[in-house]
């Protein structure tokens, strides 16, 4: 018998017509355009030429026999349009590439159709092209099949339409190919040529390497990955290293009737919206999914339990205050090591390993068996030959997983475990028992997530500890910093706020292994400041905990910068922040002695509010919060009330000369300049009110309206930072007029909240900042109603690419039924794994587009700042166009994963490469 280890596949294509092209011929201003079809090295075809037209109409049809479906998944479809020439060489127009995958999934679009921008490396778009795409899939079940086809990757986690029914752990692949172009600006260099390989090059390794890790998720026994990220490491004559990793799990998708029934039906609970699950578990298990229920219970499922010995490294974010038993905080691993022409691919595979094993060890050493919020970077410095590979993520215990890591666990909290992965036999002498465990799992559960997973006896190193303010039994630590979203029932008092630390250092300049020792000796130094300044800015701010915490590092020669976001907040449970006092050493000007008040003031009137403050449940719009915590919490008088010098009520004195206790401030030295320039930067500019900043989805107590909004900013700054001693100062003032002129521009759109902020720094040389923001504007949910009536003009108008009608065109009775279909003209794309009051319907494949922009002319265009805004707004305008061809109005989990910006001046060029992704859906339209 022959094994075949593929699938074969016909691809039906259909080019219809072309519109708004650009005028090729100067004496008729005309073109006569043709357009090429090419599909890898198996198929080039091209249409016949329509003569001195600029808006030609072909209707040609393809068909293209594959009989290996790995070239669908490897390879995009190419349409290049060309201008004919009888006497020179043809001229291209533009191209435009579709990545097949989203036609392979199991419950994707059937085909793809619509228009799409034609796009050249040096011009940007020029003009559009219509096409339909189908492929018809010849042999559905193949049991010797050697492909991922059907494989889903997301690049967030889906909230909607699916149920997790296991999670397998994290998948990576890792794979190097020579950089066609590693040196761009070259004398005998073809600029549309050199671009174009270069563009096919990131097209191919990003199918290739979807491929491989579809394969890994396969093998075993998933069916999608949640929480993708895929990179380009961009090393220059090394090579370009392509890397992706993300959570295998097996997916099940469920009726969108049930669904709705379930929501309206006695029980209130939504199956979609429950979200991660280890195995088989009762309908009314707290598990974030419900499974199939089995005759024998089990715990854990037989595939996880084989793994379950090992710690598991998880990208997901999202999870239930139920599956977290004990949080032990963020863990990171860090390396650098040295770029040479000798590098290969096991050599690179295995300095990730080593991070991997050292972040794993870090969560094993604090007794946890997880790390969530999983995340990994790569800081290329190609001129300094090195780079600094960074992995970090959240220590955790989870609820579904048993470990021999596990350490000082209460019996309770065996039982309650125990009651949430078997189910229990109800008999009436254990009735009484039954209730009683219960209310203890309650108990436990409030405050459960806060809880030190160690035995405070033996804890990994020197901590202040202090027993829980809400069980008053388990300890908790004084502050909590994690990487993943706010868990959803967490029990929060006020409100939460953007939190941002910013260390500027200097560096001394060296080469090879020297400048590599020079890293590795100052950068504990520099995340040791990071540190102390965001715990310095917790307590200034009155808050112990913070979410969605995201480190990033640039560097240059003579420069380090590391940057820390979060969104802060104060849990119940956790002890009261100490006020903050600085301790002066050295003498000091006014404006800084008077800088040095302020800060202990705000300190003082942070913990005054935070007293009077109300207690909420997190409750996201988005997830469904199992068997709600009944809000009972206040926060204790231990902390809050007249016992504690640390908590101020109204009448309580702020008189300077009363002797405060010195238990109960937290003390900041400043002995020298460096000190003096980071007790600066503890004092941001205020946001003005009705506006509200985090760089996570959801805030506690925040309820977001329909209305959204995508912000992306480019920000390149000149400075003269070796000049200065105050280097954090500096780059914080950066920082501040950036988020000033953010607030300045969406002043009319008050009240409203820019969540999921994302913010990346590059340093392209020492007397350059480059900064990429990218957020979601989205108002309050009072607002959003008041703005569908009144409909007001927004400062930053949504993009339209669906199908424009023009005066001349035929009215609707004229045309087709397929054109008469009120398709969306808008898409919304958000960086967010949801879209605030508008349901998911379906999911329509992974959006995953590279381009690369050149000019020879950017000053007298604008210069680099124009150029980059300029490529940025075309390449959104291409994903909306891919997302209407798929049916669907809105893009989440919206990332740019790779953007470079380099500049010529002394030759007026700029060239940027930018990489975007994020996931196609179809929502609910209002009044739809």
């Amino acid at each position: 018998r022959t094994k075949r280890t593929s699938m074969p596949c016909t691809l039906k294509i259909r080019v219809v017509e072309a519109q708004d092209l650009p005028i090729m011929d100067r004496s008729s201003e005309l073109t006569d355009a043709y357009c090429e079809v090419k599909f890898g090295t198996i198929f080039s075809q091209r249409t016949e030429t329509k003569r001195k037209s600029l808006n030609p109409v072909w209707n040609s049809e393809f068909r293209i026999e594959v009989s290996d479906d790995a070239l669908l998944q490897d390879v995009p479809l190419e349409f290049r349009i060309w201008d004919y020439d009888v006497v020179s060489a043809n001229d291209i127009i533009g191209a435009v590439y579709i990545d097949l995958n989203p036609l392979l999934m199991p419950h994707g679009p059937s085909q793809i159709g619509g228009w799409f921008p034609i796009y050249d490396t040096i011009r940007g778009i020029r003009g559009r092209l219509h096409l339909q795409i189908k492929v018809d899939i010849l042999q559905n079940e193949n049991e010797f099949r050697d492909t991922s086809a059907g494989v889903q990757f997301f690049s967030s986690t889906p909230l909607a339409n699916f149920n997790v029914e296991c999670v397998q752990g994290l998948v990576e692949e890792l794979f190097v190919e020579s950089d066609p172009e590693h040196q761009w600006v070259d004398n005998f260099r073809t600029s549309r040529i050199s671009n174009a390989e270069r563009q096919m090059l990131l097209y191919n390794l990003s199918g290739k390497l979807r491929r491989r890790l579809g394969k890994k998720v396969q093998e075993m026994g998933g069916n999608a990955v949640l929480e993708f990220h895929q990179s380009f490491d961009l090393e220059g004559e090394m090579g370009l290293v392509a890397r992706g990793y993300g959570t295998s799990c097996t997916l099940r998708e469920v009726d969108r009737t049930l669904v709705q029934e379930a929501t309206t039906g006695p029980s209130g609970s939504s199956p979609t919206l429950k979200k991660f699950a280890w195995g088989s578990a009762p309908s009314t298990s707290p598990a974030l999914v419900d499974l199939p229920q089995s005759s024998t219970p089990t715990s854990v499922p037989p595939s996880l339990s084989l793994m379950s010995q090992d710690i598991h490294l998880l990208t997901l974010k999202h999870f239930n205050v139920r599956d977290i038993r004990r949080m032990g905080g963020t863990v990171m691993a860090r390396s650098i090591k040295l770029l040479t022409s000798k590098l290969t691919q096991e050599k690179r595979d295995a300095w990730w390993h080593e991070v991997r094993e050292e972040i794993k060890s870090h969560a094993r050493f604090l007794g946890c068996n997880a790390v969530i919020g999983y995340t990994e970077t790569n800081s290329i410095f190609v001129n300094e030959g090195l780079c600094v590979l960074t992995v970090a993520g959240t220590a955790a215990q989870l609820t579904c997983l048993k470990t021999k890591t596990r350490r000082n666990l209460d019996e309770s909290d065996q039982e309650s475990s125990e009651d949430q992965v078997s189910p229990v036999v109800e008999s009436s002498p254990m009735k009484k028992k039954e209730k009683k465990h219960k209310k203890k799992k309650k108990k436990n559960k409030e405050c459960g997530y806060c809880h030190i997973p160690y035995d405070k006896k033996i804890a990994p190193y020197q901590m202040k500890l202090s027993k829980c303010a809400i069980c008053k039994k388990s300890y908790v630590p004084e502050t909590i910093l994690t990487t993943i979203e706010p868990v959803a029932g967490l029990i929060v008092t006020g409100k939460a706020t953007f939190l941002e630390a910013r260390v500027c250092r200097e560096k001394k300049k060296a080469q090879n292994e020297a400048n590599a020792q020079l890293m590795n000796e100052a950068l504990p130094f520099v995340e040791y400041d990071l540190h102390r300044q965001i715990m310095c800015k917790l307590r200034v701010m009155g808050l112990n905990a913070a979410f969605g915490l995201k480190y990033q590092l640039a560097i240059s020669d003579n420069l380090i910068i590391a940057i820390a976001t979060a969104t802060a907040m104060y849990l119940p449970a956790l002890p009261a922040p100490q006020l903050l006092r600085i301790n002066r050493k050295m003498k000091s000007v006014d404006a800084i002695a008077d800088i040095e008040s302020k800060i202990t003031e705000l300190s003082k009137q942070n913990q005054q509010q935070l007293a009077k403050a109300a207690v909420v449940q997190h409750a996201p719009s988005h997830m469904e919060i199992l068997s709600p915590i009944p809000l009972q919490i206040r926060v204790p008088e231990s902390q809050m009330g007249d016992d504690s010098p640390s908590a101020l009520s109204d009448d309580s004195s702020t008189d300077g000369s009363e002797k405060e206790d010195e238990s109960q401030t937290y003390i900041v030295d400043v002995d020298d300049e460096m000190d003096e320039d980071i007790m600066l930067v503890l004092l941001e500019p205020a946001l003005p009110q009705g506006f509200q900043m985090c760089n996570t989805e959801s805030l506690p107590g925040q309820n977001f309206g329909s209305s959204v909004q995508l912000i992306t900013a480019i920000r390149r700054v000149e400075w003269d930072a070796l000049s200065s001693t105050r280097l954090n100062h500096q780059i914080s003032a950066i920082f501040y007029n950036l988020y000033g002129s953010l607030v300045f521009r969406l002043r009319s759109l008050t009240p409203c909240t820019l969540c999921s902020v994302n913010v990346e720094i590059q340093l392209p040389d020492d007397t350059e900042v480059q900064i990429v923001l990218t957020a979601m504007v989205v108002l309050d949910a009072k607002e959003s109603l008041k703005e569908e009536t009144s409909s007001p003009d927004l400062l930053f108008p949504l993009e339209s690419t669906g199908v424009q009608v023009t005066p001349s065109s035929p009215s609707k009775k004229d045309k087709p039924k397929e054109e008469r279909r009120a398709l969306p003209q808008v898409v919304k794309m958000t960086p967010m794994s949801y879209i605030p009051e508008s349901p998911i319907v379906s999911y329509l494949g992974r959006v995953n587009v590279h381009f690369i922009k050149e000019s020879s002319s950017s000053k007298r265009e604008g210069g680099v700042g124009y150029f980059s805004h300029v490529f940025l707004n075309q390449v959104n305008s291409i994903i909306r166009a891919e997302v209407l061809s798929r049916g669907g109005n809105a893009l989440v989990g919206y990332r740019i994963e790779h953007l470079s910006i380099v500049e010529n001046s002394s030759r007026n060029q700029s060239y940027s490469l930018i990489s975007i992704v994020g996931d196609a859906v179809l929502t609910e339209v209002h009044g739809v």
